[in-house]
């Protein structure tokens, strides 16, 4: 699936989140998406069998069969791309909006 993020950053691949409660469980790290990302992509599910998933702590937590969780698609990002005065001018851009608001509070909007 074709995603509308626009590629600055390293792509690293994409990350289905495992959630049971409203709490992270885990996640499984893929190379390919066939869903929307997000909480657009968000799929509810019960287990018919157990799965076991490693969080970020490097703890394996396990849903139970019969158990409801769901699953969220993530884009996993890396260092952004370019020249180093490419990103030092992609950074500067990037809070140019901070900057027009200060601006526009000094001079009494």
């Amino acid at each position: 699936m074709k995603n509308n993020v626009t590629m600055d950053f390293e792509f690293l691949g994409y990350s289905t989140e495992y959630y049971q409660n409203n709490k992270y469980v885990g996640s499984v790290k893929s190379d390919t998406n066939d869903r929307p990302t997000g909480y657009a992509g968000r799929q509810y599910a019960t287990a018919d069998q157990d799965i076991f998933l490693t969080n970020g702590m490097g703890k394996t937590k396990k849903i139970r069969k019969g158990q409801e969780y769901y699953t969220e698609v993530i884009i996993l990002c890396g260092k952004l791309m370019g020249s180093q005065s490419e990103r030092f001018a992609r950074l500067r851009s990037s809070f140019e909006w901070r900057n027009q608001i200060k601006n526009a509070y000094k001079n009494g909007i």
